[in-house]
């Protein structure tokens, strides 16, 4: 992957946005939307062919809602750029996807 990529997601709750790489230790998440009815989210990353609950979570959410809000998350170690090709909207109360793109070319 590389600086351009995106990934579009939309599901339950009112989850949409994009997630677009900005450089190799940024993401971000632009018209991000969440009717805050969900009890618990956090955003994550990881590798398609893995299991959305070992992905790594880069923000803790709660249950705050968005009415479409642009917001940048900081890649950390041992993340770089081979290590994910999935965001996710993960819903750890119930361990289950929210909502979810893959990265991909503009």
């Amino acid at each position: 992957m590389k600086a351009g990529d995106f990934a579009a997601f939309s599901g339950s709750h009112g989850v949409s946005g994009t997630a677009t790489l900005i450089d190799s230790k940024t993401i971000r998440v632009s018209s991000f939307k969440h009717d805050g009815s969900a009890p618990g989210l956090d955003l994550r990353v990881g590798l398609s062919t893995k299991s959305r609950a070992n992905f790594v979570v880069i923000r803790i959410l709660g249950r705050q809602s968005f009415q479409g809000g642009t917001f940048d998350l900081t890649l950390t170690e041992p993340l770089d750029l081979n290590a994910f090709d999935v965001f996710t909207v993960w819903c750890y109360e119930f361990r289950t996807i929210i909502a979810e793109g893959k990265f991909r070319r503009p």
